[in-house]
């Protein structure tokens, strides 16, 4: 097989074995990446089945394909691209466009709008009163920046 078709699914951790036996049902897996050629790798958040399933289809011989977040984002060192990175792993809908409200989006997306809001602010498309306007983008950066993080740990 000389194509390597990878795809990222959420856990089911209620048909989880690991988190029916574990204390507190929390087997640590969020996501899984699974190939067609029968690979499969869980991953704590999504940005990690993501790096998984580009790393896969780069080596598909790799055992395990390892991934390093980097040192934790912080309200200074969050990207614009942290920041769209985040929006498209919430949201389903394609093309992707950071323009839309929280009802724009439609009932058949897995989209997770909740941090849409944070995302608009800290990328500047939501217009909104001068006043505090820094602090607030200054705010929604962080909150974002908190939100990867814990992601990341698995929370």
């Amino acid at each position: 097989m000389s194509v390597h078709a990878t795809k990222v699914n959420r856990h089911d951790t209620a048909g989880c074995n690991t988190a029916r036996r574990v204390d507190g049902g929390n087997c640590g897996t969020r996501y899984e990446v699974h190939c067609s050629c029968g690979f499969g790798q869980g991953a704590i958040c999504r940005e990690q089945a993501d790096a998984i399933a580009a790393g896969h289809r780069a080596d598909p011989t790799a055992p395990v394909v390892p991934w390093d977040p980097g040192p934790p984002l912080t309200t200074k060192t969050i990207t614009n691209d942290d920041l769209r990175a985040l929006y498209a792993r919430h949201c389903e809908c394609r093309p992707l466009d950071l323009s839309r409200g929280e009802d724009d989006h439609a009932a058949i997306h897995d989209c997770d709008t909740a941090i849409l809001a944070d995302v608009q602010v800290a990328l500047g498309i939501v217009l909104f009163d001068d006043i505090g306007r820094v602090q607030t983008i200054h705010d929604a950066r962080g909150r974002c920046a908190e939100f990867i993080n814990l992601q990341r740990r698995g929370r």
